[in-house]
């Protein structure tokens, strides 16, 4: 569920204004609880704009990079 996750949030980064659409439309169909405050950071960024839209993205991609780091050593940990 968590890959889910972290993959709707990186298609949304990486597509630009298309990805976005096919990253709401994806979050829909996964998480249909969660499409309302998707919905919400999506309007929030349109209303900051561009600049503060990129800050915003790179802090969520240094997130998922970090969380992917945690999840890769967890796995390493595990199988030993």
């Amino acid at each position: 569920m968590l890959a889910l996750i972290l993959i709707a949030i990186v298609g949304i980064i990486t597509g630009g204004f298309f990805g976005l659409l096919i990253g709401l439309v994806h979050a829909f169909f996964i998480l249909r609880r969660f499409t309302f405050p998707l919905t919400l950071v999506i309007i929030l960024f349109l209303i900051f704009g561009l600049e503060k839209l990129l800050v915003i993205a790179g802090l969520l991609l240094l997130f998922i990079v970090i969380a992917g780091v945690i999840i890769i050593k967890a796995a390493l940990n595990e199988n030993k």
